[in-house]
């Protein structure tokens, strides 16, 4: 080839990728947002405060004490039930929880009311979770300093029973992200690249409809998608003994309702995109907000409350809390019914407009 010729063919592909605008934008302005984005969320600042839960029962002064004697910056104190806390400990929204110990060593006198001392408090958490360690530490500090004693104060209790560790609330996680990347890759990328190589308009003088032919692919990625997610649930299952405490009824709905969430979302994205570069930056934008916000990694409740409206209504987020609360809290299809309606209403939603929009050319 000569030079005359490769220049030739530079220019068309340059001609090319400015005839674009989708190309532009991804390539150009959207790595500007991604890092105007994580700039702000990660510029310097103080550290945040290290969410720890206390367990407080109705009328429990000493429990009040203890609360208040952990106030500090470097704590974000959440006040709980004893149940509603093992909840909230299971599901990641804290790295310790603080109760007071069983053990009675003497009196306390607040107001006119005398109630018994406990002896140290007892400090919960997965010994496995940097962060429960680095809790620990500040809340042993802080008990030291409200008493008045020279070396730290609180009994550990590790918490390795099943169910309750981090292993066990990251696998729904991991699995609600292998749900959403299978089928939005196997699915919305798949079309595209039909697409792109011009075997779509072929399907389009065929008597098959396009809501026959878009069901035909989902329904072939919720084999794969099943059958990932299954060889990955029981290897998680084999080699770290996570639990399955709910119906295996309910996990599967919850797992196939997310599938047929993404399978809509896949159809949207893949709607109009003529070209695979331009499909692959598109299909970032509803996969990426949700790795980060939706709980696959860290819980979603470490994000502001003003912000939670948004992240509760992700896909994922609902997906990831539902199979949680079925794997590790033994919660039945009654108890993620409000997790189930966040994703019957994306499946709805995201079909009825990408079958709207999706063309075959």
């Amino acid at each position: 080839m000569s030079v005359r010729s490769s220049w030739q063919l530079f220019l068309f592909r340059w001609r090319e990728f400015l005839r674009t605008p989708e190309i532009i934008f991804w390539v150009l302005v959207f790595p500007c947002l991604t890092l105007l984005v994580l700039g702000m969320a990660f510029r310097p600042a103080p550290p945040e405060p290290i969410p720890v839960l206390v367990a407080i029962a109705p009328g429990d002064l000493v429990a009040e004490a203890l609360a208040a004697s952990l106030a500090g910056p470097e704590l974000r104190v959440i006040q709980a039930t004893p149940e509603e806390a093992q909840r909230k400990l299971r599901r990641g929204e804290a790295a310790l929880l603080v109760r007071p110990s069983g053990e009675r060593v003497g009196t306390v006198r607040s107001g006119d009311i005398q109630v018994s001392a406990p002896g140290e408090p007892v400090l919960q958490g997965d010994p496995t979770n940097p962060e429960t360690r680095a809790a620990r530490l500040i809340v042993q500090a802080a008990l030291a300093k409200a008493a008045g004693h020279p070396a730290p104060i609180g009994k550990d209790e590790q918490v390795t029973t099943r169910g309750a560790r981090y292993i066990d609330w990251l696998v729904p996680g991991l699995l609600g992200m292998q749900i959403m990347n299978g089928s939005l890759w196997g699915l919305g990328f798949g079309l595209v690249e039909v697409r792109a190589k011009r075997l779509l308009k072929r399907f389009a003088v065929t008597p098959m409809s396009r809501l026959e032919f878009l069901l035909a692919h989902a329904a072939q990625r919720f084999l794969v998608v099943a059958l990932e997610a299954a060889v990955m649930f029981v290897f998680a299952r084999l080699v770290f003994d996570v639990p399955m405490e709910g119906s295996w009824l309910a996990f599967a709905l919850a797992a196939g309702l997310g599938t047929l969430a993404f399978c809509g979302i896949g159809v949207l994205v893949a709607a109009r995109p003529r070209t695979t570069e331009v499909a692959a930056m598109v299909m970032n934008l509803p996969m990426l907000p949700q790795m980060i916000l939706s709980g696959v990694f860290f819980s979603a409740a470490r994000f502001p409350d003003w912000f939670q409206p948004f992240v509760q209504a992700l896909p994922l987020t609902a997906l990831n809390d539902a199979m949680r609360a079925v794997q590790n809290e033994g919660a039945g299809i009654g108890g993620i019914a409000h997790e189930l309606a966040i994703l019957a209403v994306w499946s709805v939603v995201t079909w009825v407009i990408g079958l709207k929009l999706f063309r075959w050319t």
